[in-house]
């Protein structure tokens, strides 16, 4: 049986196309304010947030104001907002970091307090070396839950 993943409108196509290339049924949704990809499980589901390095550091210092009034009805783009959001007693959340880490020492140390945060409060890290090494992965651990 395929897993089914589904996947935030506003992730990149090739991501969503690679996931059916390797037999997922990809259900294509606004999942703003949940993360990037759910996998379905029951009444559990799996959230993930995937971030490059790069937009991880862009993420971090971001805010959800806009010239010093609330977004309307925007999508969050801070990271700790993010990552909270994928917290629920029904979740088993993800944060999924895609790319080279940053060279400069304290970029990794700014990135590692983050990670400890994140893994104090319950969310798995995983890292992928780039788009198609995530899109395997978010695959074979759909493929892994369908199969028990």
């Amino acid at each position: 049986m395929a897993p089914v993943i589904i996947v935030d409108a506003y992730e990149p196509k090739h991501i969503k196309k690679r996931l059916q290339e390797l037999g997922a049924k990809v259900i294509i949704k606004d999942i703003r304010g949940k993360g990037d990809y759910i996998v379905p499980l029951g009444d559990l589901e799996i959230r993930i947030e995937r971030k490059r390095y790069r937009d991880f550091f862009t993420s971090l210092y971001r805010n959800e104001y806009e010239n010093g009034n609330p977004k309307p009805n925007g999508r969050s783009r801070q990271l700790f907002t993010q990552l909270m959001n994928l917290i629920d007693e029904n979740t088993i959340p993800i944060l999924l970091i895609e790319g080279n880490l940053p060279y400069k020492q304290k970029e990794r140390n700014i990135m590692y307090g983050v990670f400890c945060w994140a893994i104090r409060k319950g969310i798995t890290i995983v890292p992928t070396k780039n788009w198609i090494d995530t899109a395997y992965f978010i695959y074979k651990l759909a493929k892994k839950y369908v199969e028990r």
